[in-house]
């Protein structure tokens, strides 16, 4: 959190599954505050596409991509939101 504070980056791309803590309250954080609120965030998970989840994570990323995904698949979420 401090890190995207600091460094504003363009895009966070992150997994679902965070050592760190709750990811959910995670996104909820970066979407509260002023310096991270429009950094677009992508939610990589391995946990299957229930509809509440789904939408939950939705409300707070851009894009949420179970894995396995392709590499070009990414890349191109990734183009078609840093283009905009």
């Amino acid at each position: 959190m401090k890190l995207a504070i600091k460094q504003r980056p363009d895009l966070i791309i992150m997994d679902i599954m965070l050592s760190s803590g709750d990811a959910y309250k995670f996104c909820q954080k970066l979407r509260g505050l002023s310096q991270t609120k429009d950094i677009p965030l992508f939610i990589l998970t391995s946990k299957s596409k229930d509809p509440e989840t789904t939408f939950s994570y939705n409300i707070w990323a851009q894009q949420y991509i179970t894995k396995p995904f392709s590499i070009d698949k990414l890349m191109k979420h990734i183009e078609k939101v840093l283009s905009k």
